[in-house]
């Protein structure tokens, strides 16, 4: 939800101008294989800018990293298991962050009075 209002809506191309007796043979027309390329080049640019946004979510998510790591080594290749995908963000972003909240913590533990 985040990466949809940070990207915005998916881009709206206006309609093709087609003349109403080509209707019919319209996937053959020239035109509309422009117009379509156009709106396949504009929708893929939006699925990556919204990709690249819900996979920096995803690296801060625990649950997310967890379950990315063990679909990696649950694969059916037992020889190389991180041979399909890269998980090397997803180890970071698993150990990192809780080492992130130790750190605050215990520096937060230092900073109390204790009487």
């Amino acid at each position: 939800m985040v990466a949809s209002a940070i990207v915005g809506p998916p881009p709206n191309i206006p309609p093709a101008s087609i003349s109403p007796e080509n209707v019919e043979n319209i996937e053959q027309s020239p035109e509309w294989k422009e117009y379509m390329e156009k709106y396949e080049q504009k929708m893929n640019e939006y699925r990556e800018k919204k990709f690249a946004i819900q996979s920096i979510f995803n690296i801060l998510s625990p649950s997310s990293n967890y379950l990315t790591i063990v679909n990696s080594l649950s694969s059916s290749d037992v020889i190389l298991p991180f041979r399909t995908k890269d998980v090397t963000k997803n180890i970071v972003g698993f150990v990192i962050l809780p080492i992130i909240f130790f750190v605050l913590s215990y520096v937060k533990f230092l900073r109390m009075e204790i009487t």
